[in-house]
């Protein structure tokens, strides 16, 4: 196998058990938490965000280049999910809900970004970077 071939089926395994795993942990949180926004793609986003974060620090210099895609390109592609976000955005302007809309919209990149941070300092601490 080489190198190209590996990174493609690295990069499809990883979105196959992202992609599952996002439809889990979103029916989850629907299930135990509706709401007027869209809570499941809100968690999935926000912890997307902290293992990018994660490991973004820990892999930056040590890891393979066919694991980082693994990761990220396959995996976290799979699992996060920003065409869902901007549906469940627009959804909720159409329905006249602005409020929500802005609440949904600011929390998504609030959180999202804090989580990237939080993951990133999180793998520099456990490196002793």
């Amino acid at each position: 196998m080489n190198y190209g071939i590996l990174n493609l089926v690295c990069i499809g395994a990883g979105g196959f058990i992202g992609a599952v795993s996002r439809y889990l942990v979103s029916c989850a949180v629907l299930k135990h938490f509706p709401c007027a926004i869209n809570l499941g793609t809100l968690c999935v986003n926000v912890l997307g965000s902290l293992v990018i974060g994660l490991i973004f620090s820990v892999t930056l210099y040590t890891a393979p280049v066919y694991l980082k895609n693994l990761a990220v390109a396959g995996f976290l592609g799979g699992f996060t999910t920003f065409s869902t976000f901007s549906l469940d955005s627009f959804k909720l302007i159409l329905q006249g809900s602005f409020a929500s809309a802005v609440l949904y919209i600011a929390l998504n990149l609030i959180l999202g970004i804090a989580a990237s941070a939080f993951g990133y300092y999180c793998g520099r601490h456990l490196l002793h970077l």
